[in-house]
């Protein structure tokens, strides 16, 4: 397997992507380069040096979810068409974007199916119809419609023989390319001599002067077709699920089903099959010809060059091996991924269990056969230990790619759930070394394992039969948690003795406002910041509990429902967004991931917006969020959006007890560097002031966790003149102090 180099770092305040390319579903290539399609990204292989290099939003790309390629040789230009219609045309290091169709208001399927050039023309196949762009101008010329009733989807598109054939929803159609009005649906007609003709057409394909097609069919295999001289159509084959691909070289016809690549002579005789590579079986979704022997993309071993059976490798780029990203952990210098889970009806999703985990500016990929869904992730308290629910198969406890345990009904209090399977919803670790289990589904769904391996069932009436939301453990120890689709939380004191419920304390409790009313929404999450605050995701806004220890002694629980002022405008702290999860950042910074509406950020008490990162602003690649982890270590954010990973390197970072570990990057800061200069490795919350050499103040400022930033800028705005700048960092009562030096050549 031949794997592209490691990720190098971030400057703060910039953005990089982490996407999967173990998916190819198109491919394209020049006479030195195969591009291959992920979801969100291009994977580029250099055919001559053999590296690699990935092109997407984060480095010019304009859109996400790409649905075609095409490279045209002529021009030496590569097409990226988008699902919502978006075209990106890559010339050398220019990328001109070409929004028109996607921009169009009139058809509501806008999606590029697949793209093929024609003299000096591309056609581009989409969900109403033929697109025609002229090369020379980038403008579009036509748009063909094959029907005039309905607007019918093109997949694909082939000429022969001085004829148009478009593979529709509705079958084969055809016209003449000498008609003048092509643009008239009446120029097209349906090929009724192909069985079945009513058919979908997923894809069509010029071979030997002959036409060849391949019909959808549900729940049915596939069938492909190729026609003769006499306008009749034979079939070809009818034993394969979906039909992927259809490709032409020369004297050869290649078919990529779901499970193989069939390879056919000018014949139309079966002259091989490709079945496995890279020790795995073939799941192709494209095929090209190579020089010796074939491009694949497949559906899970990345970009595929198959010399002979035993002759081939997958190219893979080193990201997570699956767009998915249900939660997210982050530690120092560590973050940790599910990509399984369930939906919104609390229903298996069947994804086989996978967790990514990024270090040292690589990802590692960790797959266990047999298991599914993975849900939570969290470390143990043992380096390099972790623990993973799943929804159906338990508790994984592992290290790297070794099963350490796995916790089932059979030897744990774990229990299935009504629906079946043993479901976990939700894994906390408090300071005694407790593993806090939500076992769904189930009778007593508070469940605990202690450090010596035993395991409780906590039977607690108030909790029997409820449906817990997620858990988080206070400083002092105590479990919260709240109640699926309500308004109520709870609190359990469990005396340091899981074992013992009788000497618990456990209370249920229906947040109020400060006129002791209940609130009419719901409670759908929960976490505690690093001074011990509990906070409350509902869908009237975030409340936040600061004295958590005081919910055992108040009849009336009455958490702050914090007010924020935006342009002029009181409001309540994310009262009008549909917040879905929420992580602290080193600074004590609050971040919320949102349904609809990205990303915000807060300040340490939540009263402050100090960003709103979304699909307008940022490379993010897409408004839903479904997780977010920091890297305790750097601060860098990672963000699980609806298809796929970004991060952000924030502005906060680890705080250390004294000023050993400071440092300034980068030192010295040299003419041609145009990023944020990074002082780092200090006290927390600490003031910064830098002066020139004669003690002249440019710049004060209070570090965020253990970090400050500089844009090299004095205090009227302007960058500074070459010289040495010292840097005096102070904490709160001036107990610790200390100075770095800069070196700053304009």
């Amino acid at each position: 397997m031949f794997q592209a180099p490691a990720y190098s770092q971030v400057k703060v305040s910039e953005w990089r992507s982490h996407f999967s390319y173990n998916k190819i579903h198109d491919l394209t290539e020049s006479g030195k380069k195969v591009f291959a399609a992920s979801r969100n990204g291009i994977l580029i292989y250099n055919k001559n040096y053999s590296n690699t290099e990935t092109l997407d939003i984060i480095n010019d790309l304009n859109d996400v979810n790409i649905s075609a390629l095409g490279y045209n040789q002529n021009r030496n230009i590569l097409f990226v068409g988008y699902t919502n219609g978006n075209l990106d045309i890559v010339d050398g290091k220019d990328i001109t974007n070409i929004p028109v169709i996607k921009d169009e208001s009139i058809y509501a399927g806008k999606k590029i199916h697949n793209i093929k050039f024609y003299d000096d023309q591309a056609y581009l196949c989409t969900s109403f119809g033929i697109v025609i762009l002229n090369m020379q101008t980038k403008n579009i010329d036509e748009t063909y419609l094959v029907d005039d009733i309905s607007t019918i989807g093109v997949k694909d598109i082939a000429k022969t023989e001085g004829y148009f054939y478009a593979a529709t929803d509705q079958g084969l159609f055809y016209a003449s390319e000498n008609d003048p009005d092509l643009g008239n649906p009446a120029a097209w007609e349906q090929v009724v001599s192909l069985p079945n003709y009513m058919q979908p057409v997923s894809n069509v394909e010029t071979f030997q002067n002959n036409i060849v097609l391949s019909q959808s069919y549900s729940g049915s295999p596939d069938r492909v077709y190729y026609s003769d001289n006499l306008g009749s159509y034979t079939l070809l084959l009818d034993s394969e699920t979906n039909i992927m691909d259809i490709r032409e070289n020369q004297d050869k016809l290649l078919v990529a089903s779901n499970e193989q690549v069939l390879i056919y002579n000018s014949l139309f005789s079966l002259t091989d099959q490709i079945q496995q590579y890279a020790g795995e079986s073939a799941s192709p979704l494209s095929v090209l010809p190579s020089d010796d022997g074939y491009w694949i993309g497949d559906r899970k071993s990345g970009l595929i060059h198959f010399i002979s059976g035993t002759n081939n490798e997958s190219i893979i780029w080193p990201g997570p091996s699956s767009s998915y990203a249900f939660s997210m952990v982050g530690e120092e210098g560590i973050v940790s991924v599910t990509a399984g889970g369930y939906n919104q009806y609390f229903n298996e999703l069947q994804r086989p269990f996978q967790v990514f985990q990024f270090q040292d500016e690589a990802w590692t990929n960790l797959d266990f056969d047999g298991l599914e869904d993975a849900t939570e992730i969290i470390p143990s308290d043992v380096d390099g230990q972790y623990f993973t629910g799943t929804w159906g198969d338990g508790i994984l406890k592992f290290s790297g790619s070794e099963i350490i345990d796995h916790y089932t009904e059979s030897n744990s209090a774990l229990e299935v759930a009504s629906s079946g399977g043993v479901k976990i919803k939700d894994l906390e670790l408090d300071g005694s070394k407790n593993l806090w289990v939500i076992n769904d589904e189930t009778t007593d769904p508070l469940k605990c394992m202690d450090a010596d391996g035993n395991w409780y069932v906590l039977d607690h009436s108030d909790l029997r039969n409820r449906r817990i939301g997620n858990l988080t453990v206070d400083n002092n120890g105590t479990v919260w948690g709240y109640f699926n689709n309500s308004r109520f939380v709870f609190a359990l004191d469990y005396n340091q003795t899981p074992g013992n419920t009788d000497d618990d304390q456990l209370v249920v409790k229906e947040p109020k406002d400060e006129n002791g009313k209940a609130f009419l929404g719901k409670i759908y999450g929960i976490n505690k910041d690093k001074d011990g605050t509990i906070w409350f995701i509902s869908d009237e806004g975030i409340l936040a509990d600061y004295e958590p220890s005081e919910i055992f002694s108040v009849n009336s629980y009455r958490p702050s429902r914090i007010m924020i002022t935006v342009d002029g405008i009181s409001q309540y702290l994310m009262s009008e967004k549909d917040v879905t999860c929420m992580a602290t950042d080193p600074g004590n910074r609050k971040w919320f991931g949102t349904e609809r509406a990205g990303v915000f950020v807060f300040s340490e008490d939540g009263e402050e917006v100090l960003h709103n990162f979304s699909t307008e602003n940022t490379p993010l690649i897409s408004d839903s969020i479904g997780a977010i982890a920091i890297d305790k270590l750097s601060g860098e954010v990672f963000v699980g959006c609806s298809g796929g990973i970004v991060s952000y390197r924030g502005e906060a970072a680890k705080s250390y007890d004294n000023f050993k570990n400071a440092y300034v990057f980068p030192n010295p800061v040299r003419p041609d560097y145009e990023g944020l200069i990074t002082i780092t490795g200090l006290v927390y919350g600490v003031n910064v002031k830098i002066t020139d050499i004669n003690g002249n103040l440019v710049h004060e400022t209070v570090a965020q966790g253990g970090q400050a930033i500089w844009d090299g800028k004095n205090l009227a705005g302007k960058k500074v003149h070459t010289g040495v700048y010292l840097i005096f960092l102070t904490n709160e009562d001036g107990t610790k102090t200390h100075i770095e030096k800069l070196l700053f050549v304009k």
